[in-house]
């Protein structure tokens, strides 16, 4: 299904230039709305990535009536805008919650008076887990809750159980681990997928929800401090500077290259969501932020050895990765581009900047 007319809220950003481009080549006619945020985009120009035959609005989706313009007419939206950053939204609450809640819900009314008929695929964060669910050895699955502040104060990083207190096992998130976030971002990414849940049931909306894990790549600005952690890492060995490791090195993550995540978008896009859908988009492989800050150091600075700061971030999770197998059924997709060609991808990338 080709030359569909679709809308990408964020399609000027990092993961959504990349998804502008691939819609393109399909043959879309593709219409851009982005607010061109400074932190993002520095002097709010028009970024020289963004494909040229993309038609750019640039607005707020805050703006009720900006919205219905550019959702008019047509048969697929991708909402990515949105304000991102775990530890950002800690102290930047009233933002979060605006953009990301308000801007769900003028798209919500702005579908339903100028697109009824669209398609809606929500970029989505496994954030909304939070610490997930693990396995203890004497109490079997448990579901794990927030590390308070004092015991992360206290340089006690681990999760455990809840109820025994004894060593847990991270289990994979799927879609039917329970929503329990941890950060302000995290109750932000459920509100939108509760919003979008409720009305595709009750207006007969198609809806895919995509809750990715930690996306990295080209095109991810090296100039936020509250962008990926590897966009971070990279600026500072760039500069001749360590990398400076949150606890003690070993939160683990799992980090999936962009050009994984924008098929899923595009496939999702090809698919009856059938009302709402959400996927678990990840590898289903972890790495400590210690292991992938050497690999990257090694790369690009290789005297300039990783430290262990110690310090931790209110709503930071200690470990995370996807069960992708709905994904894998659903849409028919895995990804394919393993850590190291992904990191080679990301550093050939910034040393041209």
């Amino acid at each position: 299904m080709h030359g569909r007319r679709v809308l990408v809220t964020g399609g000027a950003g990092f993961i959504g230039s990349h998804l502008v481009d691939a819609l393109l080549e399909r043959g879309d006619e593709v219409t851009v709305l982005d607010c061109l945020h400074p932190q993002v985009h520095p002097g709010g120009a028009r970024p020289r990535w963004l494909h040229p035959s993309s038609e750019l609005i640039v607005a707020d989706v805050r703006d009720l009536q900006s919205m219905k313009t550019a959702i008019a007419g047509k048969s697929l939206v991708y909402h990515l805008a949105a304000e991102t950053g775990t530890g950002q939204s800690m102290v930047a609450v009233g933002r979060h919650t605006s953009v990301n809640v308000g801007g769900v819900a003028n798209l919500l009314e702005a579908v339903a008076t100028a697109a009824p008929d669209a398609r809606v695929v929500l970029s989505s964060s496994r954030a909304i887990h939070g610490e997930g669910e693990g396995d203890c050895i004497l109490c079997g699955r448990v579901s794990l809750s927030g590390r308070s502040a004092a015991r992360l104060a206290s340089g006690d990083f681990e999760q455990c159980c809840p109820r025994c207190g004894g060593p847990v096992t991270t289990v994979p998130m799927d879609e039917n681990t329970p929503a329990a976030p941890t950060s302000v971002y995290g109750v932000t990414k459920h509100a939108q997928e509760e919003l979008l849940r409720v009305c595709a049931l009750s207006c007969d909306l198609q809806v895919w929800s995509l809750r990715l894990q930690n996306v990295y790549g080209s095109r991810q600005s090296l100039d936020n401090p509250y962008t990926g952690f590897l966009a971070v890492f990279t600026s500072r060995l760039r500069q001749g500077l360590p990398c400076q490791l949150f606890e003690d090195g070993r939160p683990a993550r799992d980090l999936v290259h962009v050009s994984d995540v924008v098929r899923a978008f595009v496939a999702a896009g090809e698919y009856e969501a059938r009302g709402f859908q959400p996927l678990a988009i990840g590898t289903g492989q972890s790495v400590t932020i210690s292991e992938v800050a050497s690999r990257l150091t090694s790369k690009i600075e290789p005297a300039a050895l990783p430290e262990i700061s110690g310090e931790w971030r209110a709503g930071d999770i200690r470990s995370a990765l996807a069960d992708a197998g709905a994904a894998a059924a659903k849409l028919s997709w895995r990804p394919d581009i393993d850590l190291d060609a992904g990191l080679e991808e990301l550093v050939s990338w910034a040393q041209e900047q």
